[in-house]
């Protein structure tokens, strides 16, 4: 396994432990949604509307980057000359 598949296993793994965590216990305010919901206070329009603005584009890319054959640019390595 290659440490970039362990760095993005681990996150993954630590951000499911703490979210199962904040859904468990009884402190209003911990799960994500809930901080989410506060953060771009939903309850207005405007806050709504903000939501909608980022969120959609955000959880259209990786279908969108998923999708694509080629690797990023910016990502891949190219060999260096040494001199």
């Amino acid at each position: 396994m290659t440490p970039a598949k362990r760095i993005w296993i681990s996150l993954l793994a630590l951000g499911l432990v703490h979210e199962l965590d904040a859904l468990t216990n009884s402190e209003s305010g911990d799960p994500l949604a809930e901080r989410i919901r506060a953060l771009f206070q939903v309850h207005t329009g405007v806050g709504r509307a903000a939501f909608l603005i980022v969120w959609l584009p955000f959880a259209a890319w990786p279908a969108a980057h998923l999708s694509v054959k080629k690797p990023c640019p910016f990502l891949t390595r190219q060999p260096t000359a040494y001199r």
